[in-house]
């Protein structure tokens, strides 16, 4: 599928690639001229991504990813370069040309058909809530305290338990059975029956941040499995990398306040009644890193609030890896065994919630809390395992100051639940340390030992970004020295040593040459490469011979050297060279 070059053209220029960087998470801070960051693509301990608004370019030295908007976009959705455009071109507002490509064509009705159905069925679903067929439905939300103001914010509602309700009121609207089965609306049974997904449920439209409808949750009455019923994957729904109650998030979050995570459709409604707007639940799936992804969009700080059984701390502890990889500060409300948020709501009310919120703790709190759980302190075994678990969780703090800080209150506690000394603590932290760093670094070249003030020459820039960018296969026509430019010149080397690898190259980087070695990389190329890299090397080589000519010439004006020799050097050096440059083999 192509696209026109002008529509592409135009639709990056209405995108600023930091700011879209940005709504996926990324925290860039300003480093000469451009941004740099730690890496949404893979686990990046050290800032190695870096982006340059001005160019509408990215890179990581870490992983080698690197593009422009469309590339990261295709990179953070995983989509394929048409998608990744429709996508953008949403953002930004800028309709789509029309396309002769069949794919695409049918790609984008699906998409119009499937919007188009949900919305029917969600109308349908909250109107079969108030009729007799949804009596049980309304009694259930009566129940749990879900006024119909909640109700209408929501778009609750009730699937009846028909089997073709649904089908039949699309098929008046000329919707086809396979409209709705493609939209994950209905079902065929192995009898080829058409028949209605959802029947003797309570509906909770999935509604996203774009305030779509793309999906349903559906929680059946009675005694049927499964309690919970998500919309299977469609173009719209991905329970991956989507949020119940994110469309009345976004407009109202304070960009300093956290978002709170719960378990489920009904806490969120809960939160939502008692005044809690900035409440959000994973679709009855384990929390993920796109959700993390999603959240660090629309707030800095996230607060999780599970249910206080044992399955509610595990999946609390299952998701901060997640949420802490994507850069968010992370909470935890924990709440009574037992107990979850609508609860601890009814039993404590509103004011005593917020203060529940106000007070939740940090994860590694959290972790040592429920290590020390479960054990008998008045033996000498639980009590140096219980020290010991905390030795470990808080080595695995990454931040040193963080980490003295938790160590300092914490040392008190251990005294009066362990007795042991704050000097023996200490020393187990280190020898935790110590396990987590058993190899040590890799040694990194030394930094160039002058800054390079120099400008490399526009031949030397592309050069190098084109063979830092998959044209190293170019590598076996070059020699180091044939860059002027010292950086240019180190970049080549270190390339041909790790033969070709990119990423392997850029680590062996000092990282006080990175943000110069970033310009390089990212220059602009006209042009094809296999075209243009042979002209390229031919002007570097040229370029080489005019500067030995030049050192030669100013031996022969001081007098210094053998003169003969230098006379014949000049002369084989101002032989005609071959003609052209031959590509290498497998090109």
């Amino acid at each position: 599928m192509k696209f026109d070059d002008r529509f592409k053209e135009e639709l990056k220029s209405r995108t600023d690639i930091l700011r879209l960087a940005e709504e996926y998470g990324v925290v860039a801070r300003q480093a000469a001229g451009r941004y740099k960051a730690l890496c949404p693509f893979h686990t990046d301990s050290q800032p190695s991504f870096y982006i340059d608004p001005q160019k509408g370019y990215f890179k990581c030295f870490g992983c080698g990813a690197g593009g422009d908007v469309f590339s990261f976009v295709m990179l953070a959705d995983k989509l394929d370069f048409p998608a990744a455009v429709e996508r953008l071109a949403e953002r930004a507002g800028l309709p789509l040309p029309e396309m002769d490509d069949e794919e695409f064509r049918r790609r984008r009705g699906q998409r119009a058909t499937t919007l188009e159905l949900n919305k029917l069925a969600a109308r349908w679903f909250y109107q079969q809530l108030y009729t007799p067929a949804g009596a049980s439905g309304l009694e259930y939300f009566r129940k749990r305290g879900i006024n119909d103001s909640i109700v209408r914010r929501f778009g609750l509602g009730y699937a009846p338990d028909s089997y073709e309700g649904l089908l039949k009121h699309a098929a008046e609207k000329s919707f086809s059975p396979e409209a709705l089965k493609t939209a994950g609306l209905a079902l065929a049974t192995k009898g080829s029956r058409n028949m209605d997904m959802f029947r003797g449920r309570v509906m909770f439209p999935i509604i996203d941040e774009k305030k779509e409808i793309v999906g349903f949750g559906g929680r059946v009455l009675g005694g049927g499995e499964p309690k919970y019923l998500n919309s299977p994957q469609t173009i719209l729904f991905d329970k991956h990398r989507k949020l119940f109650g994110m469309n009345l998030v976004g407009a109202r979050l304070r960009p300093d306040r956290a978002l709170i995570l719960v378990e489920g459709y009904m806490d969120v409604l809960a939160l939502h009644r008692h005044g809690f707007c900035n409440a959000v639940a994973a679709l009855g799936t384990a929390f993920g890193p796109e959700h993390a992804k999603l959240i660090k969009r629309f707030a800095p700080e996230v607060i999780v609030c599970f249910d206080g059984d044992t399955a509610g701390v595990k999946a609390a502890m299952r998701s901060f890896e997640s949420l802490e990889k994507a850069d968010l500060q992370v909470r935890v409300l924990r709440l009574p065994q037992g107990r979850d948020p609508d609860d601890a709501l009814r039993d404590e009310g509103a004011e005593n919630f917020a203060q529940r919120l106000q007070n939740a703790l940090t994860v590694p709190d959290f972790r040592m809390t429920v290590a020390r759980e479960g054990k008998n302190m008045a033996q000498d075994g639980a009590r140096a395992a219980f020290a010991r678990e905390c030795a470990v969780i808080l080595a695995g703090i990454q931040s040193p100051v963080e980490r003295e800080a938790h160590m300092k209150r914490w040392v008190e506690k251990l005294a009066v639940d362990t007795g042991i000394s704050a000097d023996s603590f200490h020393a187990e932290v280190a020898r935790e340390l110590e396990k987590q760093n058993i190899a040590p670094p890799k040694r990194r070249r030394a930094a160039l030992p002058e800054a390079v003030d120099q400008e490399a020459t526009p031949a030397e820039k592309q050069a190098v970004a084109l063979l830092y960018n998959g044209s190293s296969a170019w590598l076996s026509h070059l020699e180091d020295d044939d860059f002027a430019h010292p950086l240019a010149c180190e970049l080549i080397k270190i390339l041909q040593e790790h033969n070709g690898d990119a990423t392997a190259a850029t680590r062996a980087l000092p990282p006080d040459d990175l943000e110069a070695a970033l310009a390089l990389t990212m220059a602009e190329v006209p042009g094809q490469p296999d075209k243009l890299l042979p002209e390229l090397i031919a002007r570097l080589k040229a370029d080489k011979k005019e500067r030995r000519l030049t050192e030669l010439q100013a031996m022969l004006e001081s007098g210094t050297g053998d003169t003969k020799a230098i006379l014949q050097e000049i002369k084989n050096a101002t032989t005609p060279p071959p003609r052209g440059t031959s590509p290498p083999e497998g090109n």
